[in-house]
């Protein structure tokens, strides 16, 4: 698809293939123009991250995708929200790979996640089992313009199980990622805070997105 083909869409979701190339120069070029005037992008690979690398495409990594650099194939057995993100707050579940391991049938292993660091425009909104390791971000940043929205996940998306509790399940996670990329879609509002925590004296940054204002 090139850019007129996204641009009429306010989302664009983009199922990458994971072993075998992913995103054309074209298709990096019709992305980058879309997110670039606006357009909310969501990609969610294990893969994407080598093959953008492979394709001496590093400017569309740190630049769309916001990552700074990876760890490859640490593996993400498991996802934790953060918790004063209304994305993924109270979300702390066991990633399902049995879809890759009935495709790789045992030549590979199931799981080749990678862990990521960001650039400083964005904000991590998810990680793996082990504290600090970052496996999921958003762009911009709560309170900073942005051309456009971004949300990247460095695991396959239908990895995360559709059965389970809510927040913990895949049906939910995605309607959190499209509060943010379509904000107050369905006259839904919401409310975000630049951080957690604050000091006395400090800078409070609020952020409130309602389709009816």
């Amino acid at each position: 698809p090139s850019y007129n083909d996204l641009k009429p869409f306010s989302v664009v979701i983009w199922r990458a293939p994971e072993l075998f190339g992913v995103l054309s120069s074209g298709e990096r070029a019709a992305i980058t123009n879309y997110v670039n005037h606006g357009g909310s992008f969501l990609l969610a690979s294990m893969e994407a991250l080598t093959r953008l690398d492979e394709a001496n495409a590093g400017d569309f990594r740190s630049n769309i995708l916001q990552v700074a650099s990876y760890t490859e194939d640490t593996g993400v057995p498991a996802i934790v929200g953060t918790a004063n993100d209304p994305i993924t707050s109270g979300i702390d579940l066991e990633m399902d790979y049995s879809v890759y391991e009935d495709a790789f049938q045992g030549i590979l292993d199931a799981d080749l996640s990678d862990t990521i660091v960001l650039t400083t425009n964005a904000t991590p909104i998810l990680f793996d089992s082990s504290p600090g390791n970052i496996v999921g971000m958003r762009y911009p940043r709560v309170g900073q313009a942005g051309s456009g929205r971004v949300i990247f996940l460095s695991f396959p998306l239908d990895a995360v199980p559709m059965t389970g509790a809510d927040p913990n399940n895949r049906v939910n996670l995605l309607r959190n990622f499209l509060t943010f990329l379509a904000p107050g879609v369905d006259g839904l509002g919401n409310i975000a805070l630049s951080s957690s925590t604050y000091t006395i004296p400090s800078l409070v940054t609020v952020e409130v997105a309602d389709s009816d204002l």
